[in-house]
């Protein structure tokens, strides 16, 4: 059950503490389960696509254009709600669980919002940038059983808009042992548009990445995200994960030999 994604829970509804006590069982589950993550997010009312293209080198992927998004955009839900309003359900939600997350010995991983812009569909998103991410932390108070699931597309999408750029975040958050999972993937280019590439193909220096976290002696987890499909390959797309993780695994060799 996905209580992270329960309307419920992000948008405040009367049902949601009946919710909540579900994900507090979920965490209690996963901590006799001896699973150490949970991945928790809050963005609602979210359109991550706006169209699919294909690339100059022949594979296919999502691409967010805000242009394009514009002509789409409507009121997802029953009244618009704003950024206070997503963070007081954030704050009561956090407050709410931390204390299972700890007895169980889960840690919650917060993802940030993607695309990484402040209005979608009449539901603010406040996990954003730097700032949003800062506060999320102070809510959650120093809890070592709060962290991050760091998303590098998502922070590649917003540019120099997001306050910090993904080594300092990783020197930062994963200088503190705050990183408690990495999703691995490259964009095109920051917004207003971008679509996703495979991690050789994008604007960002993979390398800088796993550098960065071998730096801070991150030792958790390092996921190929939102794969692209190759020409013709249909299914399970085990081309596309076959050359990523090949890709990320001659990455980690080479920040091992200089890194140590």
């Amino acid at each position: 059950m996905d209580a992270y994604r329960s309307l419920n829970i992000q948008l405040a509804r009367p049902d949601r503490d009946q919710d909540i006590e579900r994900f507090r069982t979920f965490l209690q589950d996963l901590g006799h389960l001896g699973i150490p993550v949970a991945k928790i997010d809050f963005h609602p009312g979210n359109t991550y696509t706006t169209r699919t293209v294909e690339t100059p080198r022949g594979y296919r992927a999502r691409e967010f254009s805000w242009e394009d998004f514009r002509k789409i955009d409507k009121q997802m839900f029953e009244k618009p709600y704003s950024a206070e309003e997503i963070w007081a359900a954030y704050s009561y939600f956090v407050k709410a669980v931390l204390p299972a997350a700890e007895k169980a010995g889960v840690r919650l991983a917060l993802h940030p919002d993607d695309p990484p812009v402040p209005v979608m569909n009449g539901v603010a998103k406040v996990f954003i940038n730097y700032d949003g991410i800062h506060r999320a932390e102070q809510i959650a108070g120093g809890s070592r059983n709060w962290g991050l699931m760091f998303c590098v597309g998502t922070w590649a999408e917003g540019g120099d808009k997001m306050g910090k750029d993904v080594p300092a975040m990783i020197k930062d958050f994963g200088g503190r042992e705050k990183i408690f999972g990495v999703h691995f993937r490259n964009v095109s280019s920051p917004l207003p548009r971008f679509h996703e590439t495979f991690m050789d193909d994008g604007y960002l220096d993979m390398y800088q990445v796993v550098k960065a976290l071998r730096q801070v002696r991150y030792s958790g987890s390092m996921v190929p995200d939102h794969i692209p499909a190759f020409a013709g390959d249909k299914g399970m797309n085990r081309a596309g994960t076959a050359y990523c993780i090949t890709y990320m695994r001659s990455l980690l060799l080479r920040a091992n030999e200089e890194v140590g």
